[in-house]
């Protein structure tokens, strides 16, 4: 917790009103001596006075005890950012306990809450035991029916609902899912064609094409997700499985998402030579690994968020994200699961015996910093 910093205040403030100590002490009704000791700090006010202090500088109570309960976007991004890399290198209890404190701190700031959320789920299988995990998962619905009930920002709070959402899958109650989000999809418009449209009227063509990049990038995006899906929804139809595989690869192809989103073709090939497992074809798996390797290896870092020749508009909107363009885990942690997914993977263990899959494993381990 930040210490109370009144006196500088009260100095400032006097000062800004071209006021003696005597002023404050007719005002305030209590000796020149009293005012003094305030603003060196040798003692504070009675609690009793503080408002009409406050009164008397035409400021707040958090002005005059200079605490802030907000913090900026770039601080929130600072925070974030350093407790990430706290949670790669340091006891995750040590780190967790200062999450703790932060948000104790800062309570009423719904977009650091947000973060935190944020910040716990993408280091809870750092948790290490199932007390820590079950920990980790309550502190995590607290904040979230915290946003819910006290934030009056929409945005905030939609985003706190998907993320409540991702909980209860991660934690098995997909019941809670369709409880939560409704058991349909219901049509919804979309607006980001209407204010480019609005935008190309007004003649103001740069915006509106930065506005329709983005909603294709977002759309792509999207449209790689949902199919990832549809591929592991599909392990037990191996034709369709293929195809929708390959249709992933056509759109890779096509739109260079290796190097867009490289984070996502590490998903369809994870998902896919895990697939190819099921269905007994370890050739096809080994191929497939070599293509994660290639990506993780080669695509994946540095780990920012970007565009490209094509995408030429979109860094700005990047910039602009609330933790910014980059990764939400340090590129340690990232690293270390990209090896772990494939070293530890039960489904791989048979491969072990081939030449090719220990080859790609170790590539794997040197570029990717396990020497």
């Amino acid at each position: 917790m930040k210490e109370i910093n009144i006196s500088n205040i009260l100095i400032e403030k006097r000062r800004e009103k071209k006021l003696t100590q005597e002023d404050v002490a007719n005002y305030m009704g209590v000796s020149k001596a009293s005012v003094s000791k305030w603003e060196t700090g040798g003692s504070y006010p009675d609690i009793e006075l503080l408002p009409k202090l406050a009164t008397f500088y035409n400021i707040s109570l958090d002005e005059l005890l200079g605490y802030n309960p907000n913090l900026t976007k770039e601080e929130i991004r600072k925070i974030y950012h350093s407790l990430a890399d706290d949670f790669a290198n340091e006891d995750f209890d040590n780190v967790f306990n200062k999450c703790d404190e932060i948000i104790k701190e800062y309570y009423s700031c719904f977009p650091l809450l947000l973060q935190m959320v944020l910040l716990l789920i993408n280091h809870y299988a750092l948790a290490g035991n199932e007390e820590n995990s079950q920990k980790v998962i309550n502190t995590i619905l607290e904040l979230l029916k915290r946003i819910k009930s006290e934030c009056e920002d929409i945005s905030i709070v939609k985003q706190s609902v998907i993320l409540e959402a991702n909980i209860y899958l991660m934690t098995g109650k997909p019941d809670q899912v369709i409880e939560l989000l409704g058991e349909e999809i219901v049509p919804t418009a979309n607006s980001d064609s209407l204010i480019s449209r609005a935008y190309e009227l007004m003649g103001d063509y740069k915006k509106a094409k930065e506005i329709t990049q983005i909603t294709i990038f977002q759309n792509l995006m999207d449209l790689v997700g949902n199919m990832l899906v549809y591929l592991s929804l599909n392990h037990d139809n191996k034709e369709v499985f293929e195809e929708t595989l390959k249709r992933l690869e056509k759109l890779n192809d096509t739109y260079h998402i290796n190097r867009l989103n490289p984070n996502s073709m590490i998903q369809v090939y994870y998902t896919a030579a895990k697939l190819y497992m099921s269905f007994d074809e370890s050739d096809k798996a080994i191929k497939i690994i070599r293509k994660y390797k290639d990506v993780a290896v080669r695509d994946l870092f540095p780990l920012t968020l970007h565009g490209d020749d094509y995408f030429d508009m979109i860094d700005t909107w990047f910039k602009d994200f609330d933790l910014g363009e980059k990764a939400p885990r340090s590129e340690k942690s990232i690293k270390d699961d990209l090896v772990n997914l494939i070293d530890t993977e039960h489904d791989f263990k048979s491969l072990n015996e081939s030449k090719e899959f220990q080859n790609i494993l170790n590539e794997l381990k040197i570029n990717l910093g396990d020497n």
